[in-house]
């Protein structure tokens, strides 16, 4: 009897070592080449929600949330396989969970840029020129930050600007940081602040209109806008269909996944 419990505990003692006292299979996703088929959390509140479109062409079960820590929770219990978010977002989230790790290869590393039609080569040029002077300065970084929890920086136009001339920008509200309204109804966002002090600086009004979720590059593509902002990046599919600013901002989205 004494060596059939002292066999018991030595299991049970296995078990925990190699985490299978939560109850939760062993991760199964090594890179994002292993994403088809698996039960992938989404956290859509964020720069992540962006890329839903892009995400669900892997093959992914999607399962969407709007909290990260919920998100994380799942993977660990082994309800999700994995979970997909900004890179930001999961190294906060990992400082409180243990059980949890980033794969090294990411999902998305876009370089994320102001986009014309392929025939305002000449407004591009000065939209380059104009976003890279910004760049340099700063602004573009504390506009960013502003958005992404700094909160210590706000662009507003200068007051004596004589505007010659308005863009307009075509964006798509679909949440923060990027566009998205606030709760006065008012159309505001990252990419909306930064268009306003690259057209402030070329010395034309900035006027923003929402795609209701249409397509962007298709919108620029038919003329309905001057330009456009919104996760929009350069690759194999997409970069025949507009010009592409240089980039303004890095979105990338990370898996989190249980730890081996």
């Amino acid at each position: 009897m004494k060596k059939i419990i002292s066999m018991l505990l030595i299991a049970v003692a296995l078990l925990s070592l190699c985490g299978c006292s939560r109850g939760a299979p062993e991760n199964q996703v090594f890179s994002p080449s292993d994403l088809e088929g698996k039960q992938t959390g989404i956290v859509t509140d964020s720069t992540t929600g962006y890329f839903l479109s892009d995400l669900e062409k892997l093959g992914i079960n999607v399962r969407t949330y709007t909290d990260a820590r919920v998100a994380v929770n799942d993977v660990e219990s082994g309800s999700l396989d994995c979970a997909i978010m900004d890179e930001e977002t999961a190294k906060d989230q990992l400082s409180m969970f243990s059980s949890s790790e980033i794969l090294d290869t990411p999902v998305i590393d876009a370089e994320l840029s102001i986009v014309t039609a392929l025939e305002s080569a000449s407004l591009l040029s000065v939209i380059d020129s104009t976003l890279g002077e910004l760049i340099d300065d700063g602004i573009v970084n504390r506009i960013a930050n502003n958005y992404l929890g700094g909160k210590e920086y706000v662009y507003k136009s200068p007051e004596d600007i004589e505007y010659s001339g308005t863009l307009k920008l075509a964006v798509n509200a679909i949440g923060q940081p990027f566009a998205f309204y606030n709760v006065q109804g008012e159309l505001v966002g990252m990419d909306i602040d930064i268009a306003r002090a690259v057209c402030d600086e070329m010395g034309v009004e900035l006027t923003v209109v929402d795609a209701g979720g249409e397509d962007l590059y298709g919108y620029i593509r038919s003329g309905k806008a001057d330009l456009a902002m919104g996760c929009l990046y350069k690759n194999d599919s997409t970069k025949d269909l507009v010009s592409f600013s240089q980039s303004y901002y890095t979105s990338t989205q990370v898996i989190v996944v249980r730890k081996k």
